[in-house]
């Protein structure tokens, strides 16, 4: 991990996004990862490749790490980070199969020999039921009793909604995460009847709330 981030990611990146952004309402840096953009199973064909991509997760897990090592250096009480992944139409194909499972085994394995307890909660979001059957039980099985109890999934919006607005902040987070980060937003105009002042904001669930200029 020493010299992880002298490589060049700029192709992986592409290829497997991830940003670090925005705090939760402990002030923790958040990871979001967008899994349905992850095609990792033509990676996990080739060995060489397979070991790239579990170096890039150990890259995205390393970012969200500096993130919280920033915090402290400013001062503030912060010892991990909150991590969301978007689990929304991922393609069972690319992310359920033989040669992904050596993935998710490999990736828990560095996880917990890199950075075990960083993560103050790990949440899939619309998590597909063959993944919560297939995947996760074998994933548990090599988590530690913390990451055990950081990591669950979560397989609609009407269950981990509540759970994401009671740690975060819905200017915090784009729409997909359950935010109003990034939506549209709207100059009201005055109207006949009565006056409406201000900028608006369309939550995701279609209701609008007033914003900053």
């Amino acid at each position: 991990m020493d010299t992880i981030n002298q490589e060049d990611w700029a192709e992986m990146m592409k290829l497997f996004p991830y940003t670090v952004q925005g705090r939760d309402k402990s002030g923790r840096p958040i990871l979001l990862m967008n899994f349905k953009k992850w095609d990792i199973s033509k990676w996990n064909l080739d060995p060489e490749k397979h070991k790239k991509l579990v170096r890039h997760f150990n890259k995205m897990t390393d970012d969200a790490a500096a993130q919280v090592f920033k915090e402290q250096q400013a001062g503030k009480n912060v010892t991990q980070f909150l991590w969301l992944v978007d689990m929304d139409k991922v393609n069972v194909m690319q992310h359920v199969n033989i040669a992904s499972a050596t993935f998710y085994w490999d990736i828990t394995n560095s996880w917990e020999i890199n950075n075990p307890k960083l993560a103050t909660k790990i949440m899939l979001l619309n998590s597909p039921s063959i993944f919560h059957n297939l995947i996760i039980p074998g994933m548990r099985q090599i988590m530690s009793d913390h990451t055990n109890n950081a990591f669950d999934d979560y397989r609609d919006k009407a269950t981990w909604k509540p759970l994401v607005d009671n740690l975060v902040d819905v200017n915090q987070l784009p729409p997909q995460y359950g935010g109003t980060k990034g939506s549209k937003k709207m100059v009201a105009q005055p109207h006949q009847g009565g006056k409406l002042v201000g900028t608006f904001q369309k939550r995701p669930d279609g209701t609008w709330v007033t914003v900053g200029k």
